[in-house]
């Protein structure tokens, strides 16, 4: 399969560009599992219970079959696989917000 010339939609706000990874290539799901980890690591390591709560809350932009996937398989990793990576935190209170455009 081709798709030449796909570019990431960040609707209409470029500036998002340089905070916000895409999702076309390994490279992007690198990027966003090491974010991902990271966040709990951070989560882990924090002593203030609001920020562990902020370090926990995922926002995947986008429902379409890439964002919902994404979406489920980053609440699946919170719930199941790191579950007992970590002491300090409960990793299954861990949000995924999926915002979708829309009127």
């Amino acid at each position: 399969m081709l798709a030449a010339g796909t570019r990431h939609a960040y609707f209409g706000n470029p500036e998002w560009e340089e905070h916000v990874p895409g999702l076309k290539n390994i490279g992007d799901a690198l990027e966003i599992r090491r974010g991902m980890l990271l966040a709990f690591e951070r989560a882990e390591w924090e002593s203030d219970p609001a920020e562990v709560e902020r370090l926990l809350i995922f926002v995947v932009v986008g429902a379409g079959a890439t964002g919902v996937e994404l979406a489920g398989a980053i609440r699946d990793i919170a719930k199941t696989t790191l579950r007992q990576d970590f002491q300090h935190i409960n990793t299954r209170s861990t949000r995924v917000v999926l915002v979708e455009a829309g009127p």
